[in-house]
């Protein structure tokens, strides 16, 4: 997982793959779950929940990625849809939070998509937008 990348334009909005999985071993109380994101055998992304209840009856999508090689070709939009049914049947009465860079419009869409919405909130760790589904 942890070779996997967004494209060049795209480092700057999300943390590397390498720091998730050092973050998920290290940063136990918040006890990240990093997932592997496949496509026929292939991996070809990483998403990583966690820091449930850490703002009472919410659960954190923390990382969510493509790898830039996979990019335009549905695996987000499908991947994100089983994320969020995993999510929503392992803790079925959580509202989930996400945080994104203000210039990525293309995934704030994409979030809008499956039912995110805009809160006034700006995660003080990244300076991100805060979204809550």
């Amino acid at each position: 997982m942890a070779s996997l990348s967004v494209s060049k334009e795209q480092i700057h909005m999300i943390e590397s793959n390498k720091d998730c999985l050092l973050e998920a071993a290290f940063d136990t109380h918040l006890e990240w779950q990093p997932l592997a994101i496949y496509a026929e055998n292939i991996p070809i992304g990483f998403t990583m929940i966690g820091a449930l209840d850490e703002k009472p009856g919410t659960i954190w999508l923390d990382r969510f990625m493509i790898d830039y090689r996979y990019q335009g070709k549905k695996y987000g939009k499908n991947s994100l849809a089983l994320i969020l049914n995993y999510i929503s049947t392992e803790y079925p009465d959580k509202k989930i939070l996400l945080s994104v860079h203000r210039s990525n419009n293309f995934a704030i869409n994409l979030y809008k998509s499956f039912g995110f919405k805009l809160t006034e909130e700006i995660d003080p760790d990244n300076q991100e937008i805060i979204m809550i589904k």
